[in-house]
């Protein structure tokens, strides 16, 4: 994950694959906890409107999305973890495929229910989402 700012301000959170980012402001590399004790170390401030941009794919059966939004599900579960915004990369006879977006909302609350700081498949894992989470970009869905 990478953490974008200048010397006041956070300008964004960003780890989506299919994006690229070019930027003048100061980077620093490192996991969404570290990225977080970053911005309290520096003493950034944060826009009120969350400035993240992290992305993952995501699959989910046909009636758990919504146009535009998609329930994640747990493996054993009926019940959604959480709702997130995307855009439908792929379907299948079963399946919608999309790109989400996860809010720093979302992720504070992936990591504290699990030992990862990092958003990996360990934490897809741990969460019972390992049938819902499919691939970091949409390269690595559309290659396989």
């Amino acid at each position: 994950m990478q953490l974008i700012y200048n010397d006041k301000k956070v300008i964004m959170l960003f780890d989506a694959p299919d994006v690229r980012l070019s930027t003048n402001q100061e980077i620093f590399e490192g996991t969404f906890a570290e990225c977080m004790t970053k911005i309290q170390e520096l003493g950034l401030s944060m826009q009120e409107d969350d400035p993240s941009l992290v992305e993952r794919i995501f699959k989910a059966k046909k009636e758990y999305v919504k146009p535009g939004r998609m329930h994640l599900i747990p493996d054993n579960d009926v019940l959604a973890l959480d709702v997130v915004t995307g855009v439908k990369v792929h379907e299948d006879e079963d399946n919608i495929y999309m790109r989400c977006s996860l809010p720093k909302e979302t992720l504070e609350s992936l990591f504290d229910n699990t030992d990862e700081t990092d958003l990996n498949s360990n934490i897809m894992s741990d969460l019972g989402l390992t049938n819902s989470f499919v691939c970091k970009s949409q390269e690595e869905l559309i290659n396989g």
